[in-house]
C-alpha cells in the first residue's frame, strides 16, 4: 500500500493484453460504467507499447458477459442469489484419455483439491487411485481412470486436479 493509503494492484502477463488487459478493461467497465468496446479502446489508447486491446476470443466473450451483468440489475440480483446457494459436488472419477503407456501409472500421485480462503489456498479433498483401461487398437496409449481413495465432496465448483 502506498504512503497515501491508495491501493495498488499489479498484474502481469506476457504482452499485457490477455489476463492483465482483461482485469484492467473489466475494472474500467465497473468503475466508470462504460461498455466493453469503450473500455477496451481506452485501454489501447493508454498503452505505451503493444497497442493492442483484449483480443483473445474467450476473454472478450466473458467481458461481454460481464458487461451484460453490469448493465442489468435483474442479472446482478440473480447472480447474488446464486452465489448464496450452497453447492456440494461429489467427485466420482477422473478419466485421462490417450495417456502414453510409457508413464508409470502407479507413480503419478494424482489428487483432487479445492480452493479455500476465497481462492488464496488449495485444500486436499482426496488422493486418487489410478488404474488403466486398455484402448484396444491403440497399443501405445491407455485411458487412465482415477477413483478417489475416499468419498470426495467439494463445496465449490472450483476443483483442481494435480
Amino acid at each position: 500500500m502506498a504512503a497515501d493509503n491508495r491501493r495498488a494492484v499489479v498484474v502481469h502477463c506476457r504482452h499485457g493484453k490477455g489476463r492483465t488487459g482483461s482485469l484492467i478493461v473489466g475494472y474500467i467497465m465497473y468503475k466508470y460504467g462504460v461498455s466493453f468496446d469503450k473500455a477496451n479502446t481506452l485501454f489501447v489508447k493508454r498503452r505505451k507499447i503493444y497497442r493492442h486491446g483484449v483480443s483473445v476470443l474467450s476473454q472478450v466473450r466473458y467481458l461481454r458477459y460481464y458487461e451484460g451483468l453490469l448493465n442489468s440489475s435483474e442479472l446482478r440480483a440473480t447472480y447474488i442469489r446464486l452465489r448464496e446457494v450452497p453447492i456440494k459436488i461429489k467427485v466420482q472419477k477422473l478419466v485421462v484419455h490417450n495417456l502414453n503407456k510409457k508413464y508409470s501409472l502407479g507413480t503419478l500421485g494424482i489428487q483432487c483439491q479445492t480452493f479455500a480462503d476465497h481462492g488464496a489456498s488449495l485444500v486436499l479433498v482426496s488422493k486418487l487411485k489410478d488404474r488403466k483401461a486398455d484402448n484396444g487398437e491403440k497399443a501405445d496409449v491407455v485411458d487412465l481412470i482415477c477413483i478417489p481413495s475416499k468419498e470426495a465432496y467439494c463445496e465449490s465448483p472450483e476443483i483442481s486436479f494435480s
